[in-house]
Formats: C-alpha cells, sequence, structure tokens
C-alpha cells in the first residue's frame, strides 16, 4: 500500500500527500550510487574499483536527484492507481520533506476527469435534413467545373459588363490623401465576383478600354484596416483592357481531366451526380452531429478540467498556425503565440469529447476499430 492521502481541492481538482519511508529512499540512492561506481572513470582507480565513498562525494547530489525522480514517478502513478483516479493532464509535483535518513514527503496536484452517472436526452431535438440532387443542381455544378478551365478573350468593343475580367490601375484616396494599399498597378479581376468592396465593381461597368473615372465608395464599418472603418473613399480607375469568357466544350478532352475516359455527356452527369449524392450526405452526416453536439452542450453542463483545456487550445493555436503559413512545421515563435483566444472553442471540444464518451460509457457502445 502507498501511504497516501486524497484531498479535494475543487469539483475536478486533487491534492495528494505521498510518503515515501526513508529506507525505500536510501536503498534506491545505494542501489544507484553502486551501479554509477561499475561505470565511472576517476584518475588514479580501475574501472569497477572506485570506492563508494569516493563516488559518493563526487556524485551523491545527482544519484540522489535521479533516484527521487523516479520514487516521485513511480509513487504518484501507484498512488493514482490504488485510489483509482483518472488523471487529466500532468501533475504538478512539489517536494514537501527531503532530509537524508527521513521519509520523502511529496504533494502532486492534479485534475481528474468528470463522472458522468447520467445524461439528458430527453430535450434532445434532432432536425433531420430533407434534400435530394436535381437536375439544376448537376447544370450548376457542371458549369462551375467549365469555370475553373475558362479561357479570357479580348471582347469586342471593350465595354465592360458582369462577368468579364478587366485589367486597371486605381488609385485611392480619403479625404484627398492617398492611404496604404490603395493604389496598384495592372489589377486584373472578375466584375462581379465581388472581391473589392462594395460598389467598386459595379461602377466599372459600362467603361471602355482607355477610359478614366474616379469612382465614391464607402469602406465598410468592420473593415480590415482601422483607419478607412466608415469612410467615404474616391478612387481614380484607368481601364486598360477587357475579356471575356470563354467556357471549354463539353467533350472527351474536358471529361478525361475530370476522370471520365468517354465522350458520352450522359455518363460524365452520372459521375457528377455521384459526387454531388456523397457531397450532400456528408453535409447531413455533419448537420446532424453538429445538432446533437450542440443539443449535448446546451443540456448537460459539465466541468472541463482546465488542463485538457489547455492542450486543446494549443492544438488549435498550432493548427491555425499551420494554416496561415501554409506548413507542416511550426516555427519557433509559435510557442510564444497565446492560446487564451482559442479557450472557449477548447472546452466546447472538449466538453463535446467527454459527453460523447460518457455516452459510450453508460451504454456499454463497443468501437468498431475497422470502421
Amino acid at each position: 500500500m502507498i501511504q497516501v492521502s486524497v484531498e479535494t481541492t475543487s469539483e475536478l481538482g486533487r491534492r495528494l500527500t505521498i510518503t515515501v519511508p526513508a529506507d525505500d529512499v536510501e536503498n534506491l540512492v545505494d542501489k544507484k550510487l553502486k551501479e554509477t561506481a561499475k561505470k565511472v572513470r576517476i584518475n588514479g582507480f580501475r574501472q569497477g574499483k572506485v570506492p563508494l565513498s569516493e563516488v559518493k562525494r563526487r556524485y551523491g547530489v545527482a544519484v540522489r536527484g535521479e533516484a527521487l525522480d523516479e520514487l516521485v514517478l513511480s509513487r504518484t502513478s501507484a498512488a493514482v492507481e490504488q485510489e483509482s483516479l483518472k488523471v487529466a493532464g500532468r501533475p504538478s509535483i512539489e517536494i514537501s520533506q527531503d532530509q537524508s535518513g527521513a521519509p520523502l514527503e511529496f504533494v502532486a496536484t492534479l485534475e481528474v476527469f468528470p463522472t458522468i452517472a447520467a445524461l439528458e436526452l430527453s430535450t434532445l431535438k434532432i432536425d433531420r435534413p430533407i434534400a435530394e440532387v436535381i437536375e439544376a443542381d448537376l447544370d450548376q455544378a457542371i458549369l462551375k467545373l467549365q469555370e475553373q478551365k475558362v479561357k479570357w478573350l479580348p471582347k469586342e468593343g471593350q465595354v465592360a459588363a458582369l462577368g468579364d475580367q478587366v485589367t486597371l490601375d486605381f488609385e485611392g484616396r480619403v479625404e484627398g490623401e492617398l492611404f496604404d494599399g490603395g493604389a496598384q498597378k495592372n489589377h486584373v479581376m472578375v466584375l462581379g465576383a465581388k472581391k473589392m468592396i462594395a460598389g467598386f465593381e459595379e461602377q466599372i461597368v459600362g467603361m471602355q478600354a482607355g477610359e478614366q473615372r474616379t469612382i465614391q465608395v464607402t469602406f465598410p464599418t468592420d473593415y480590415v484596416a482601422e483607419a478607412l472603418k466608415g469612410k467615404k473613399a474616391e478612387f481614380l480607375i484607368t481601364l486598360h483592357s477587357v475579356e471575356q469568357p470563354l467556357l471549354p466544350e463539353l467533350n472527351a478532352n474536358f471529361f478525361r481531366d475530370y476522370g471520365v475516359s468517354s465522350d458520352d455527356l450522359a455518363l460524365f452527369r452520372s459521375e457528377v451526380r455521384k459526387n454531388l449524392i456523397y457531397e450532400l450526405n456528408e453535409g447531413k452526416r455533419l448537420y446532424l452531429r453538429l445538432q446533437v453536439i450542440e443539443g449535448l452542450l446546451k443540456s448537460n453542463p459539465i466541468d472541463v478540467p482546465k488542463s485538457l483545456i489547455e492542450l486543446e487550445s494549443r492544438r488549435l493555436r498550432d493548427q491555425q498556425v499551420r494554416q496561415m503559413l501554409g506548413q507542416e512545421e511550426l516555427p519557433a515563435w509559435a510557442e510564444n503565440f497565446p492560446t487564451q483566444m482559442f479557450h472557449e472553442e477548447a472546452e466546447r471540444v472538449v466538453r463535446a469529447s467527454l459527453l460523447l464518451d460518457g455516452i459510450r460509457t453508460l451504454h456499454a457502445i463497443e468501437l468498431d476499430a475497422e470502421r
């Protein structure tokens, strides 16, 4: 039996005071000193023949520290098992007594997983979406595939319309002054793609290549640049060229690019339909899953270990940094990137995970490894 006393510090917090008999400490220290004596090389002594007193004089502090680390790890693990605690995260260790010839005493502060004895499911309401793929969906999907391979050709008359691609220069001013990022040469854009602030693209419609025009727009109140939020701006536009789209033909060459080795349009539409049905079913599954999780979170409040929230926050932070940089390897500075902004989402993720695992446990659901 491990000598341990357990104190409940919070709903999930536990404080374990663990005592290791002095004999156990000294026996392990002596054992490690003897192991060290066999391996060390000291001038004036043959390897393996160094007196234990000399080994203790030179390496006693380091060997004792190694022994204490081993005892703390093993006794903490044994105490957790003895007390049937489900530990969340890594315990924090503080040695309260460490004197030669006296018992070792240390405190392990930790969190445990919440006990889920029951779950409220009676109020859970799920809307099962009803949807199917129709011919109009097929037409729209095929049009998007064609747009991915569009070619741009000079437009006769060179008058800009929605859907055309234009090349232009623009120079923006707020209250008569140029602002950072407000000027660009030979900018290429598709009118109607809504890549610019509201009203910008629409006022280029009707312009002819070679024409200049001054337009007025207002930056949105939630614009990314603080100095421009809600401000009225004036842009001098110089239109250089106008191109119109040429969609690729629906033929064998086009079908082959999407994995269909045939010139049969009906077969191609059938393959597109299969993909749309798959995407639709995945969307339905995700929608149902989100409803289940939202319902569980709403009707089953539980305490969540802070250590798990921090771990999940770090995972979310690292994931965002990877996405921002477009690379798998995390840079060294990522560790200094704060995790606080991810705590709310992390708590939701951890709570949902604990509740779903609670359902599995309460209903003795066996997971299928193959699935």
